[in-house]
């Protein structure tokens, strides 16, 4: 074992990415916060709205993976969203500085 790994590609995001879940058909699903300066605040003061951004990736050998915005919210629904999970048919999105998951229909 070498401990290197080799770079496959790569996939841009236009946002600031958090986390990323893999579903059961290889889909990535990736928390991101568009607004970089509204989380912080919002992690000083929970008053402050900060946006919830979620992509789904869909990988695609020797391809451009498609990047598919399905989740964008200035904050009211649920700030500061870090992580998206799909099960089944639902889409859950857990936030940073709060203690509640926000659950809707996947897409």
């Amino acid at each position: 074992m070498t401990n290197v790994l080799t770079p496959a590609g790569t996939i841009a995001i236009d946002s600031f990415i958090d986390n990323v879940t893999v579903d059961a058909d290889d889909h990535l699903w990736i928390g991101a916060h568009p607004r970089l300066t509204d989380f912080l605040r919002h992690g000083t003061d929970q008053a402050v709205m900060a946006p919830a951004q979620i992509f789904r990736v869909t990988p695609i050998r020797n391809a451009k993976s498609r990047v598919e915005e399905v989740y964008l919210n200035a904050g009211e629904q649920i700030s500061a969203a870090s992580v998206a999970l799909k099960h089944n048919r639902q889409l859950m999105l857990g936030p940073v500085f709060d203690s509640r998951l926000l659950v809707c229909d996947a897409p």
